[in-house]
């Protein structure tokens, strides 16, 4: 094993220029293959925090009978209601795997404008904002105006849905009790300062599933922006769920348990001759004094005061999908095939969808753009096989004297062929070693230069809104074993070439 290691470092040194072209080769291509799977890796690890952990959850729940898994993107179709929701709400906390779950409404409103000539379509999410924040990580900032806090209606709108209405229905959003803020407007708004038409509350229509319609007027609470990837989700608002269920036509928690007096059942279980009696000149009207009374408006203001806080509770109404965060280590697919194979068992309205196809086409873009970087990294893989192999297959022909000499004193072809390995990868390990490094390099000054998506197509390629290529030992790994699979494929022809050789070729040859 020393002699055959000795032999190898000997001829490497001895063929200096073509072990240096093979090196560089490694190089380039050890060089690539880690800035690419940091790409990619950065890319990946940005859509999970970006999307799962900030906006969405790993898995979607939609009802059964929802059969587009798309539910953000592309024509907006209104939401089925998943019926018993406190069933499948045990599922989940019985779930080991579940860290988070959140229900929510999501539906397709249209605001109403009178003087603009184009629709103007927002997504609504109904949710309980206070839990939509601690789930994901408070990706919401305001911009003005206030949250909504339970208890409270209102709308919360983005500040590019904002910029969209006054450009397409000429009116500028403000939130209810709040000024206008000069610096806060689009440079369209803020050439028509003079004449500029402003709203505080917005009249909404939403369909449902069903093809009911509702019109709600509510009031704008507040303007927001999301922390990462506002450009992907600007047309997004935030209804409370009352308000939500109300634009949808859903059950509100006031309609979901109404409690009737003996008096009120009869009346709806009354004949009709029973009801035509109750108006007949016998019982319709009935005698009483006249008492005068004077009365304190004092007295009557403590009598018409509220009693008890404002909260609703919004759980015994309708929601139409439900996020959910898996806790780490925990993978999405095996946990959708779970999730659906105990829905199907106890019969529910449920089903669960993992977030790449509940995107829609922000998944899909992902999807295509993570393949592209991949495919980009395995055509390095393929072109530093050939380049390498047709390479060494021509150091192994002008060897040709050399191993012939060697087989001719007793060298067998097995001898040969290891030194050939133990050459390639002698070259692999220094010059690959030094490409990672030098990879490594490079995508951490690609990660201090914090390069900035310039539009939506660059968010989704950066897996966010800066372009950050991420190195971890599991990336560091496979960018070993790629490279010794890259070695080990390229120098089996060059073996089966050196093999060959025999005494009367070098004799020939000479």
């Amino acid at each position: 094993m020393s002699i055959l290691v000795k032999i190898s470092q000997r001829n490497l040194l001895r063929h200096r220029g073509k072990s240096f072209v093979i090196g560089m080769i490694i190089f380039l291509g050890a060089l690539f293959m880690t800035v690419g799977n940091a790409i990619v890796n950065g890319m990946n690890k940005g859509l999970e925090e970006n999307i799962v952990e900030r906006f969405l959850g790993n898995i979607v729940i939609v009802s059964s009978n929802q059969i587009d898994d798309n539910i953000l993107t592309g024509m907006p179709k209104p939401k089925k209601v998943i019926s018993g929701y406190f069933s499948v709400k045990e599922i989940l906390d019985k779930n080991e795997a579940i860290q988070q779950y959140l229900p929510m409404g999501l539906g397709y409103a249209t605001v109403f404008n009178p003087q603009g000539d184009h629709p103007l379509y927002v997504a609504s999410f109904g949710v309980d904002f206070a839990e939509y924040q601690r789930m994901f990580h408070s990706n919401i900032s305001m911009i003005e105006g206030h949250e909504l806090t339970n208890g409270q209606k209102g709308i919360l709108v983005n500040n590019k849905s904002r910029d969209w209405f006054y450009d397409d229905g000429g009116f500028w959003t403000l939130p209810t009790g709040h000024p206008m803020i000069v610096s806060n407007l689009s440079a369209l708004a803020l050439s028509n300062t003079n004449h500029l038409t402003y709203r505080s509350e917005l009249v909404l229509q939403g369909v449902n599933a069903d093809g009911g319609s509702l019109d709600v007027s509510v009031k704008v609470s507040g303007i927001f922006k999301f922390e990462t990837l506002n450009d992907v989700w600007d047309s997004i608002t935030f209804l409370d769920i009352e308000t939500f269920r109300e634009c949808f036509g859903y059950t509100t928690s006031s309609d979901a348990k109404v409690v009737l007096s003996s008096e009120q059942k009869s009346l709806l279980s009354a004949e009709d001759d029973d009801i035509n009696s109750m108006f007949s000149d016998d019982s319709m009207f009935e005698s009483a004094d006249i008492v005068s009374k004077k009365y304190d408006i004092k007295d009557l203001k403590k009598d018409a005061k509220k009693s008890g806080t404002n909260v609703i509770k919004t759980d015994p109404g309708s929601y139409n999908i439900i996020g959910v965060k898996l806790k780490s280590g925990y993978d999405t697919m095996t946990q959708v095939k779970i999730l659906n194979e105990q829905f199907k068992t106890n019969g529910m309205d449920a089903r669960a969808i993992p977030w790449d196809k509940a995107s829609g086409q922000i998944g899909q873009f992902a999807n295509i753009f993570r393949g592209a970087i991949n495919g980009f990294v395995m055509f390095i893989f393929f072109v530093a096989i050939i380049i390498i192999m047709n390479t060494l297959s021509m150091a192994a022909l002008e060897r040709i004297s050399e191993i012939g000499m060697m087989r001719a004193v007793g060298a067998r072809k097995g001898f040969i062929a290891g030194m050939f390995l133990y050459e390639t990868f002698i070259l692999a390990f220094v010059f690959g070693t030094i490409g990672m490094l030098v990879g490594t390099l490079v995508q951490r000054l690609l990660r201090i230069a914090h390069i900035k998506a310039d539009n939506t197509m660059m968010v989704l390629l950066f897996g966010g809104d800066y372009f950050q290529p991420f190195l971890d030992p599991g990336t560091v790994l496979l960018c070993i074993i790629q490279l010794l699979v890259v070695t080990g494929l390229s120098v089996i022809y060059p073996i089966f070439v050196a093999r060959r050789i025999t005494p009367l070729d070098a004799i020939s040859r000479n």
